[in-house]
């Protein structure tokens, strides 16, 4: 996950003593500085001297935004806003977006090329990359279709922080606005540092933004939404986890026994196994229902147990093919959910009948199992059928009630 916390303010938050108590520890903060709007009001943010001052002060990273009106011109929206971001002082360091969220009633196609003018324009100007900060309902409806090579600042707070969707025409997001609740917004940024954020927002001092970087970010990135699966899927099936989790890291200690010299002998690698196992089991029972657990945890301390057996005939490579399996075996199983069970009279499940239903339902999967592993038992042949003796059929049956006498 990112760590570079930050926030962005307005005159709705007030001066930095205001809102700084409910930002809690950031590490950066995009400060709105203009507005020029549809009616000609050229509209100044009255406290954002101060904020840009104090982040200055405190060694916070800076970004100034201007709110866009695709109703305006944007040679003159883009002219307002760098003359009083020049009058603010502006460093090397610092960013430069714009708010990109209202049509003022015009066609995506307008819109886009309205942002392209005021983004190009501002790049011209003072010689750094501008980004663009939208919604994915306004970028999917068209209005970005050209500003793929701005950074971005996506806001989608039903997303979980350093994991937004990516609208196109972006392949990756610079900054995420994660919360949009309470009385301050909440961002990430997906740098890991604001020296590093400073080189890749503020001045250029090359040709730009390096391919090298953006193959850093997009990298990060996938990693970030690896782990964030990964943390999703524990969170769901902790005993599955915890399952595949042992198996996989009994092929590695396999694995690094055979091929990369550390010598480990078949009945060291069990004893590694079954540890893996047993941590495995202890993990998922703070996280599971106990029953589930204990069915769990005793299929895996088999499985470990037939490892051990085995190990002293069978080679390293032969266990590391084989504990995945069991371990997805065991995993099949303890993901399975027990029907439900019937209440008790007073209107709530007894333990012991929960207990008894856990029981019977792995009891259920155990038997399902072995039926589709093992092969089928013989069925017995029948005995050929006795030859009806002289008289007919019914002479071969002795218990058989008379016929009715006319």
């Amino acid at each position: 996950m990112p760590e570079l916390h930050g926030v962005d303010v307005a005159s709705f938050q007030g001066p930095p003593g205001t809102w700084m108590r409910v930002a809690g520890r950031i590490r950066w903060a995009a400060v709105k500085l203009t507005e020029l709007q549809p009616d000609g009001t050229h509209y100044v943010n009255p406290d954002a001297a101060a904020d840009w001052q104090w982040l200055k002060q405190a060694g916070h990273g800076r970004i100034a935004y201007l709110f866009g009106h695709p109703g305006t011109d944007p040679v003159q929206t883009a002219e307002f806003f760098i003359n009083e971001l020049r009058a603010l002082g502006l460093d090397d360091s610092d960013g430069v977006v714009l708010d990109l969220e209202v049509t003022d009633g015009k066609t995506p196609a307008e819109v886009d090329a309205w942002a392209h003018k005021v983004l190009t324009e501002i790049e011209s100007r003072i010689h750094r990359l501008p980004g663009v900060y939208t919604d994915l309902s306004f970028a999917e409806a068209g209005n970005c279709a050209s500003l793929g090579r701005f950074w971005l600042w996506i806001a989608d707070p039903s997303s979980p922080a350093g994991s937004p969707r990516v609208p196109l025409p972006w392949r990756t997001w610079s900054i995420h606005q994660y919360s949009q609740a309470g009385a301050i917004d909440r961002d990430v940024a997906a740098w890991t540092s604001v020296p590093e954020m400073g080189v890749n927002v503020g001045k250029y001092h090359a040709s730009g933004p390096t391919k090298a970087h953006k193959r850093t970010v997009r990298v990060k990135q996938a990693v970030r939404k690896a782990a964030a699966s990964v943390k999703t899927a524990v969170k769901k099936e902790p005993v599955v986890s915890s399952a595949a989790a042992s198996g996989t890291l009994s092929a590695v200690v396999v694995f690094l026994g055979s091929h990369l010299g550390l010598h480990l002998t078949t009945t060291a690698q069990t004893a590694i196994i079954t540890a893996l196992t047993g941590l495995a089991a202890l993990w998922s029972t703070a996280k599971t229902r106990p029953a589930t657990v204990t069915g769990a945890a005793g299929l895996l301390g088999t499985i470990t147990t037939a490892a051990a057996g085995f190990g002293l005939h069978y080679s390293p490579r032969f266990l590391a093919t084989v504990v995945p399996l069991a371990m997805g075996a065991v995993s099949v199983l303890t993901s399975m959910r027990v029907s439900p069970k019937a209440p008790s009279p007073g209107g709530s499940v007894s333990p012991l009948a929960s207990l008894e239903a856990e029981i019977r339902a792995l009891a259920g999967h155990v038997s399902s199992l072995t039926h589709a592993v093992l092969p089928p038992a013989p069925v017995p042949v029948p005995a050929p059928a006795p030859v009806p003796a002289k008289g007919g059929a019914r002479a071969a049956q002795p218990d058989a009630p008379p016929s009715p006498v006319a």
